[in-house]
């Protein structure tokens, strides 16, 4: 276990070195994710519910629950928990709580796929949060399961995970198997016609097309189309009451280089936002839930 976490440690600094963190169009779909999170969470907070228990599944090295505290936190009195396999990443989100003083934070190693994560906090939760992870698991629906045990009747839980089988998704897969094809001879670049018929006949078929690869390292072992996620969650006794598309496309080096492109599918999928049939057109989404 010990070579396990080591190496999960070493993949998220990467992680954080990595330019994906510098890209703006990347910047951008984490801040529309992050608004729609926070949107769900407000209209939670303002039950006036005196304190509130909150856990982040999944949390890396912390950092949705200290934006959560930075900003609601003067507003309700709210307790984090977080729990993440990286013991690298528990390590930095602990110092940042000595750091800055917290005491309404307390960070653990936990594997959320154990059966054993939920004793002694059973019941615990009023809000848990599970985001970017379960496509990680090899074994969500007992991540799932632990999130129910763990959440408090009638609590929120407000999970995310890329649809790998939405248009935009499989698109961008697309064409991206094309650029793996392209061969270069010289200064001329050519692809062979086979493969491309190949990759397409793959596209329209439904098919699965090569995975993108997380920036963070871990593997996306677990992927799976909205459909599939919202029959798992019913499944471990969660019910699902809305979901919120995130943004278009995730972003990428294209979209960096050329911002007019970048100006457009901004525009376009501020556009979707208000389009019936537009959770299609997204490559991940949100889905709010409750026990």
């Amino acid at each position: 276990m010990s070579d396990e976490l080591n190496m999960n440690d070493k993949l998220y600094i990467n992680y954080l070195q990595s330019e994906w963190r510098l890209s703006y169009s990347h910047i951008y779909a984490l801040w529309k994710k992050r608004k729609l999170v926070f949107r769900m969470m407000e209209k939670e907070f303002c039950r006036k519910k005196e304190d509130w228990h909150i856990l982040d599944a999944g949390c890396g090295n912390g950092e949705y629950l200290f934006w959560l505290n930075e900003y609601f936190g003067g507003k309700y009195r709210l307790f984090f928990d977080g729990a993440d396999l990286s013991a690298g990443s528990i390590e930095t989100a602990a110092k940042r709580v000595v750091s800055q003083n917290n005491t309404n934070f307390n960070f653990r190693v936990a594997d959320i796929e154990k059966t054993k994560f939920a004793d002694g906090i059973e019941n615990k939760y009023d809000v848990v949060i599970c985001l970017e992870t379960l496509e990680h698991l090899k074994f969500p629906e007992t991540a799932l399961e632990n999130i129910k045990k763990v959440t408090k009747p009638n609590g929120l839980i407000i999970m995310t995970t890329p649809d790998n089988y939405s248009f935009t998704t499989r698109l961008e897969q697309y064409l991206r198997a094309l650029k793996k094809k392209v061969k270069k001879n010289g200064g001329c670049s050519f692809i062979d016609i086979a493969e491309i018929i190949k990759i397409t006949k793959q596209f329209f078929s439904g098919a699965n097309l090569p995975q993108l690869s997380p920036a963070v390292g871990y593997g996306h072992i677990s992927e799976k189309s909205t459909a599939e996620w919202i029959k798992l969650c019913r499944a471990a006794g969660l019910k699902v009451m809305q979901i919120k598309r995130t943004n278009l496309f995730f972003g990428g080096d294209f979209f960096d280089r050329h911002p007019f492109w970048f100006g457009v599918i901004l525009w376009i999928d501020t556009l979707l936002d208000y389009l019936p049939l537009s959770r299609w057109f997204c490559w991940e989404h949100i889905l709010m839930m409750r026990k």
